[in-house]
């Protein structure tokens, strides 16, 4: 329960943190006051349980056609579910969160790509991230700072 907890928690603070540059990159795109600690809030979410769930439902409706591809076209096709389902986690969070957006290009195209690119910096540094997470959270709960530390 704990590591989900830090997982969590750690997840969401990075969230807000791509939402807040998403907002800064892009002038189309408001997130900001409670809009962006709810939207990372969904984010979150769909990060951790509908990603993962639609990532495998597109690899597998593709898988049946492998052996036509070559490298390149794998990596490409590989590339294109990545960004196909952050399109469909970015319209959840923009439907269902008080993030505004306007024009088309910075609705449909940018966010998903810096979506994207956010994932592959969190899974690049997430073990680091969540190690000082829990390091903050056994802190803040009085216990030790480590499991062979004696109280």
């Amino acid at each position: 329960m704990k590591t989900w907890v830090v997982r969590l928690l750690t997840l969401w603070a990075f969230n807000v943190i791509v939402l807040l540059v998403i907002a800064l990159v892009m002038d189309q795109v408001v997130a900001v006051g409670w809009s962006a600690p709810w939207a990372a809030l969904l984010l979150t979410a769909a990060t951790v349980w509908l990603r993962p769930v639609m990532r495998r439902f597109f690899q597998k409706r593709a898988a049946g056609s492998v052996h036509k591809r070559t490298k390149v076209g794998e990596k490409v096709l590989q590339l294109g579910i990545v960004l196909l389902v952050a399109l469909i986690v970015w319209v959840a969070v923009v439907l269902l969160s008080g993030v505004n957006t306007s024009g088309w290009i910075s609705w449909w195209v940018f966010p998903p790509v810096i979506l994207a690119v956010a994932w592959a910096i969190w899974d690049a540094i997430a073990a680091r991230v969540e190690a000082k997470g829990q390091e903050l959270y056994v802190k803040a709960l009085g216990g030790p700072a480590s499991p062979d530390a004696k109280p």
